[in-house]
C-alpha cells in the first residue's frame, strides 16, 4: 500500500468504525450511490447490534434455568417439572420487567394485539400444564427485562424442548435455527449422555441450517466430579465423531445454574468461577458478539468496496488525461484508449455471447435437476411414507382405536422428511449454480474492470494482499460453506452489487414448509375419522398413509411453486447484472476518449490547476479503500 497516500487508514480501529467511517465519507463525496439503500441497511444493521442467541436442547436439560442463570434472574422463567408448550420465549432489553403473549395469526381472522401478563401468569401460557397441546394458540411470549447482558442488543430465545413425547416441538424449534447468530445445544449432567435422538437432531442442524452451534453441559454441581467429567469427555467424543464439520473448533462448556444463583445471591466469586459462566458470559462478549459485528461489517464493505474501486479507475485515468501536456502524450493516450476500445468491443462480438448462454444453459440444467429431484423424493407412494408407516408398525401393542392418535406425531416426522428433501436439493442446486456463476463472471472481470487493476494499483499503492487471496478463490472455484467470502472478490472487482445475487442464490435454501397452512385441511378430515369396533389395524394404518400421501402430495406442490418463483427471480438477477458489467464498460471507455477531447480543449494551465485538486479527491477514496480492505482481511 502507498503510505504516503494513507499512513494511518486502516490502523488501530475496529470494523464498524471503519465502516461507519468509510460510509460517512462516501456520501459526503458523492451523493447517488448505486445500491444505496441496500449499504445503508447493512451498516444499520451492524450499529444496531442485535444478537440472536437461541438455546435448543431436549426436554429436561436445564434450558431454561441455564437462561436464568446467565442473566443473574432467578424467577425470569419458569423451571418447574412442567414441560413448555410448542411455543417460545423470546427475552429482549426493556427499562421495566414486562411479559406479553402473541398469538399465531389465523387466516382470515382478525390479527390478536399481544396480552400483557402478570410474573405469576406465565404457567396460564408457556407451559404444558396451563396450555396443554398449546390449546390458546400462543405464538411465543415476549419477557422484556432491564438487564446490562441484553442493553447492547443481545436477544435470548428459549426454544421448546425436543425429543420424548414432544417431538412437535421440533417444527417450532427448527423454524429459529436458520436465523440465528448462535445456538447453544444444552445438554446435562445427570439425565443420560448425549443420545441418539440427540446426534441425529445435531447432524440435520449442522449439515441444512447452520454450523454456528455451540454447547453447554448443565448441573455439573449434582453428580460427583468424577462422573461429571466422565460425560463431558463422552459427549465430546461423541459430537467430534458425528459432527466433523465443527469437531476442530468445538466448544463445550461445563456449567452449573445452581451454583451461579448462590454466586448471584451471595455475590460470590469463587461460586462464580465454579459455576462455569464465566466462560459461558466471556464466550458470549468477547468471541461471539464481536464475530457478528465483524461478519455483517465484512458485508458492507463487500456492498461498498466495489463502487469505491469503480470511482478510484476513474480518478487513475483522469489523473492520466491532466498529466498530459503535450501533443504526442494526449495522442498516446488516445490511441491507447482506442485500442483498448477495439479490443474490448471484438471480445464483446465473440465471447459474450457465448458465456451468457452458457450461464443460461447451466442455470436451466440445476433448476431442471433441482425439480426431478423435489418429483423424485416428494413422491407421495415414495419411500418417506412407506418408511414412516413401517416405524408405526413396529410400536409394540398398539390396538386399532389407538393408531389415529400416532398421527399429528406421524405427520411431523413426515413433514421433517420433505423438509430434509428440499433442503438437499436446494443445497446441490446452490453449489451448481455458485460455480458456473463464479466461473463465467470470473471471465467477464477479467476482460472488464480487472483490465485496469495493474494502473489501480501504481496510484493506491502495490496489489492487496486481500484482494490477490480473493481473485484467487474466484479463478479457482467456490468452497461449500461461506457464501460471502465465495462472493467477496467479485464485489472487490465491481461496484455492480453481485453481493446480492450470492444472497439470492442463499434466500433459496431456506424454503421453510407452512406446516400450519397447507396440512391443516388433511389434518381436520382426519380428526373427524372413528375407528370403529370392528375395524382392523390394516384399515387404520391404510387410512394414516392415505393422509400422509396427502401431506407429501401438498409439501411438493407448494416446495414446487416456491422454488420455481425464487429460480425465476435469481435467473433474472444473475443474467441482469451480467449484462450491466459489460454494458458499463462499454459505456465507461466511450467516457475515456470524449473526456481526453474535452481536456485536450481547456487548456494546460486549466489541468495542472484540476490535478492538484484531483490530488486531494485521490486521497480520500484511497482512505476510504485502505479502510475497507482492512475489515475484509
Amino acid at each position: 500500500m502507498n503510505e504516503s497516500l494513507n499512513p494511518d487508514a486502516g490502523k488501530n480501529s475496529d470494523p464498524a468504525t471503519l465502516i461507519n467511517s468509510s460510509w460517512n465519507q462516501l456520501v459526503a463525496l458523492n451523493g447517488q450511490i448505486d445500491e444505496r439503500s441496500t449499504i445503508q441497511a447493512s451498516v444499520d444493521r451492524m450499529n444496531l447490534g442485535t444478537f440472536r442467541l437461541v438455546v435448543m436442547g431436549e426436554i429436561k436439560k436445564g434450558k431454561s434455568s441455564f437462561i436464568n442463570a446467565l442473566l443473574g434472574e432467578a424467577d425470569l422463567l419458569p423451571t418447574d417439572s412442567d414441560v413448555a408448550t410448542s411455543t417460545v420465549y423470546k427475552v429482549i432489553w426493556g427499562p421495566v420487567s414486562k411479559y406479553k403473549v402473541f398469538f399465531v395469526e389465523e387466516p382470515g381472522a382478525e390479527i390478536s394485539p399481544p396480552l400483557e401478563i402478570s410474573r405469576i401468569d406465565i404457567a396460564e401460557y408457556g407451559t404444558e400444564k396451563g396450555n396443554p397441546s398449546n390449546q390458546k394458540n400462543v405464538d411465543f411470549i415476549a419477557i422484556e427485562v432491564p438487564n446490562s447482558l441484553l442493553k447492547d442488543g443481545l436477544v435470548i430465545i428459549d426454544t421448546p424442548g425436543v425429543g420424548g413425547l414432544f417431538k412437535a416441538h421440533k417444527e417450532i424449534t427448527w423454524n429459529y435455527a436458520p436465523n440465528a447468530d448462535a445456538i447453544i445445544f444444552v445438554l446435562d449432567s445427570v439425565e443420560s449422555v448425549i443420545g441418539q435422538d440427540e446426534v441425529e437432531f445435531l447432524q440435520e442442524l449442522v449439515q441444512d441450517i447452520t454450523q454456528r452451534v455451540f454447547f453447554v453441559q448443565t448441573k455439573i454441581d449434582i453428580p460427583d466430579k468424577a462422573q461429571a467429567e466422565q460425560w463431558v469427555q463422552r459427549n465430546q467424543e461423541v459430537l467430534k465423531e458425528h459432527l466433523p464439520t465443527i469437531a476442530d473448533n468445538l466448544i463445550y462448556m461445563p456449567i452449573s445454574s445452581k451454583i451461579k444463583q448462590i454466586a448471584d445471591e451471595r455475590k460470590s466469586g469463587r461460586h462464580l468461577n465454579q459455576s462455569g459462566f464465566v466462560d459461558v458470559i466471556g464466550f458470549l462478549e468477547n468471541r461471539l458478539k464481536p464475530a457478528k459485528i465483524g461478519q455483517v461489517a465484512q458485508d458492507s464493505a463487500r456492498l461498498m468496496i466495489g463502487g469505491v474501486n469503480d470511482k478510484c479507475r476513474e480518478l487513475v485515468n483522469r489523473q492520466k488525461m491532466l498529466s498530459a501536456e503535450t501533443k504526442e502524450e494526449w495522442d498516446k493516450l488516445q490511441q491507447e484508449y482506442l485500442s483498448t476500445q477495439a479490443t474490448y468491443r471484438d471480445w464483446k462480438s465473440t465471447q459474450f455471447d457465448t458465456l451468457r448462454v452458457e450461464l443460461l444453459e447451466a442455470f436451466d440444467n440445476a433448476s431442471r435437476q433441482l425439480k426431478k429431484e423435489l418429483d423424485l423424493r416428494l413422491d407421495p407412494q415414495g419411500e418417506i411414507v412407506v418408511n414412516v408407516i413401517q416405524q408405526l408398525r413396529e410400536v409394540p401393542n398398539l390396538s386399532p382405536k389407538e393408531i389415529p392418535g400416532q398421527f399429528p406425531e406421524c405427520r411431523q416426522t413426515v413433514l421433517h422428511q420433505c423438509q430434509l428433501v428440499v433442503n438437499a436439493a436446494i443445497n446441490a442446486f446452490t453449489e451448481s449454480t455458485l460455480k458456473t456463476t463464479e466461473k463465467t463472471f470470473g471471465e467477464l472481470l477479467q476482460n472488464t474492470v480487472l483490465q485496469d487493476q495493474d494502473e489501480l494499483d501504481a496510484v493506491f499503492g502495490d496489489r492487496d494482499e486481500v484482494l490477490s487471496e480473493l481473485s484467487g478463490q474466484s479463478i479457482a472455484t467456490f468452497e461449500s460453506t461461506h457464501s460471502g467470502v465465495r462472493s467477496s472478490f467479485i464485489a472487490v472487482a465491481t461496484g455492480y452489487g453481485l453481493l446480492n445475487i450470492v444472497a439470492s442464490v442463499a434466500g433459496v435454501g431456506v424454503i421453510l414448509l407452512p406446516v400450519s397452512d397447507f396440512v391443516a385441511a388433511g389434518f381436520a378430515a382426519f380428526a373427524v375419522w372413528k375407528v370403529g369396533e370392528n375395524q382392523g389395524k390394516e384399515q387404520a394404518y391404510t387410512k394414516i398413509a392415505s393422509e400422509l400421501r396427502s401431506v407429501v402430495q401438498q409439501a411438493h406442490r407448494h416446495a414446487v411453486v416456491e422454488v420455481t418463483d425464487k429460480l425465476t427471480e435469481y435467473r433474472n438477477l444473475v443474467i441482469q447484472r451480467f449484462v450491466d458489467i459489460a454494458d458499463r464498460r462499454t459505456e465507461e471507455l466511450q467516457d475515456r476518449v470524449r473526456d481526453l477531447d474535452a481536456i485536450k480543449e481547456q487548456g494546460v494551465e486549466t489541468s495542472r490547476q484540476q490535478l492538484l485538486e484531483l490530488a486531494a479527491e485521490v486521497k480520500q477514496y484511497s482512505n476510504i479503500r485502505t479502510n475497507l480492505m482492512a475489515v475484509l482481511k
